[in-house]
């Protein structure tokens, strides 16, 4: 049996709004908003992509900032004491 053609599209339409809806919280970050977040978001993702805080666990996120800082020592960014704490706690806080 054919549907109607407005009703497939409708179905069509749902879907793609529902698929983008799903993709926008993607980026959603924990504490969205906080200037621990913002902190984050900005100095983390100067050179790669944004990984969500909890694809960690807390001690695995203190290896990676750990692996993270040294990755910028060596190409002489800026990464100060008091940024990769706020860092860290935020990513502990929001970890798995």
């Amino acid at each position: 049996m054919k549907r109607p053609i407005a009703k497939t599209h409708s179905l069509a339409i749902a879907a793609v709004l529902l698929g983008l809806a799903a993709c926008a919280g993607i980026n959603q970050l924990p504490e969205e908003g906080s200037a621990d977040a913002e902190l984050y978001r900005s100095r983390c993702t100067s050179c790669h992509g944004q990984p969500h805080p909890s694809r960690h666990t807390p001690q695995e996120w203190e290896h990676y900032v750990g692996l993270m800082e040294q990755h910028m020592k060596d190409k002489n960014i800026e990464f100060s004491p008091q940024d990769k704490k706020i860092i860290l706690n935020y990513l502990k806080r929001n970890a798995r």
